[in-house]
């Protein structure tokens, strides 16, 4: 499908207008960047990028879901994160000049924007306070990746499993009863998440089913009881507010992964 160019930058302003990195950014430099960007589709498996390609730019994810991994020699595979609408990726070799650190596929279809390296880079330059937004955004980042360490060394696999699913279905307040977790997340992909075989997530969530907190149709993960996995979180493994709302939370008329 042909998106004539206006079309195009017309998509790629109200994505970044609904990302919390580039919600506040002014307008002027709003436009440079969807003037700039393409928007992409992918189909279910597609390759966007792999581990040791060059920092070509960074992806904004609109539609679908892209899973960031990486595959060792001996076949073991780590996942490091099935990106959300909403979620960018790409952002360190776009700063650091260095190569992509993952391969990122498309889990099913997928859209996304795209952002020269060259026309981010271009607006950054010389303007403190899009720096500073930066930085503010990559902090986030860090604290989300140090909550990740402390999560896979020191939780239990019962913390771990309620913390991923209630990520995964984050947004304002509390989700909803009966949530459905989004793009089709099943058993298998929490276990890639968690690192463990499917046989000891299902042996983990089946008191979450048994206890009226989760439910399991046509190979998807359901959220019955969302109050009871924040206590259970809050329980065994207390998390900071700051860092709690940092995780599970987005601010308003954002997608629903903001960053």
């Amino acid at each position: 499908m042909t998106i004539h160019t206006q079309d195009r930058a017309a998509l790629a302003r109200a994505a970044l207008k609904r990302t919390r990195l580039f919600s506040d950014w002014p307008d002027a430099v709003l436009d440079a960047l969807s003037a700039a960007s393409e928007v992409q589709r992918y189909h279910k498996g597609q390759s966007v990028a792999r581990q040791g390609d060059p920092p070509r730019g960074l992806w904004l994810l609109t539609e679908g879901c892209l899973v960031s991994s990486r595959t060792f020699p001996d076949g073991r595979r780590i996942v490091f994160e099935h990106l959300l609408p909403g979620q960018m990726t790409a952002v360190l070799p776009v700063l650091d000049g260095q190569s992509v650190l993952f391969d990122l596929t498309a889990k099913h279809r997928a859209a996304a924007i795209f952002i020269p390296r060259a026309a981010f880079l271009g607006v950054i330059r010389g303007d403190p306070a899009l720096l500073m937004s930066i930085i503010v955004f990559l902090c986030r980042r860090t604290r989300l990746d140090h909550e990740n360490i402390q999560m896979k060394v020191l939780d239990s696999p019962r913390v771990q499993l309620a913390k991923i699913i209630i990520y995964l279905a984050r947004g304002p307040g509390l989700p909803r009863p009966d949530y459905e977790l989004p793009v089709g997340i099943s058993q298998d992909d929490v276990a890639d998440m968690m690192g463990m075989s499917r046989q000891t997530v299902n042996k983990e969530m089946m008191p979450f089913v048994r206890d009226g907190i989760l439910a399991q149709r046509y190979r998807k993960i359901y959220i019955l009881d969302p109050q009871r996995l924040f206590e259970i979180i809050q329980a065994e493994s207390p998390v900071p507010p700051e860092i709690f709302d940092a995780i599970f939370g987005k601010p308003k008329g954002m997608f629903r992964a903001a960053d």
